[in-house]
This record gives C-alpha cells, structure tokens and sequence, in this order.
C-alpha cells in the first residue's frame, strides 16, 4: 500500500499541472462555447482536465504497483510507464469530451 500511495503523490504531482493546462487550452480552441465566451470554456475545459489527470494518476498508480516486478523484470522504467498511462488517460479523455 505504501508503493501506492508514493507512486500516487508522485502523479499527481506531476499529472495535475498538465491536465488543467492542456484541458484549458484544447478546451479554449476547441470547445462548444469557445465562440461565445472563451474564459468559461477555458474554465471548463481546465476542471475537465483536472479530473481526468486524477483518474489518470489513479490508473498509473494502479498499473506501476501491480506490475511493479514484471517492469523490472523486463528492464522497464517506471516513469514511462507511468506517463504513458497518466498522460495518455488525459489526452484519450479530453479528446472524447470533444
């Protein structure tokens, strides 16, 4: 459990500032309402992007613990694994939301 949680503050971390910002700016360029108020869609698009890099931070702490042996095993790194989970369930989420 301790693995976990480390793993989970360390994705946050890094996973928060990235989601809020890209969530923001795709939302701006690229919402429904952009046209009509672009701060509101930023808004949005910015608490969108924050929820998704927590699930996304979630998911990269979840697959990093349970294949913790398997990766070393294999000579993988942790940190790819990690953002390719995290910064992939944002980007798939944000893309869905379009």
């Amino acid at each position: 459990m301790w693995r976990f949680t480390k793993y989970l503050v360390l994705w946050l971390f890094l996973s928060e500032p990235v989601g809020i910002a890209v969530g923001a700016g795709f939302s701006a360029a690229f919402g429904d309402g952009a046209s009509l108020d672009r701060f509101t869609s930023a808004v949005n698009g910015a608490l969108a992007g924050a929820w998704l890099a927590l699930f996304g931070a979630l998911m990269a702490s979840a697959t990093i613990t349970l294949a913790h042996r398997r990766l070393r095993a294999a000579g993988a790194s942790n940190m790819l694994t990690g953002a390719i989970v995290s910064y992939g369930v944002i980007f798939a989420g944000l893309l869905l939301l379009r």
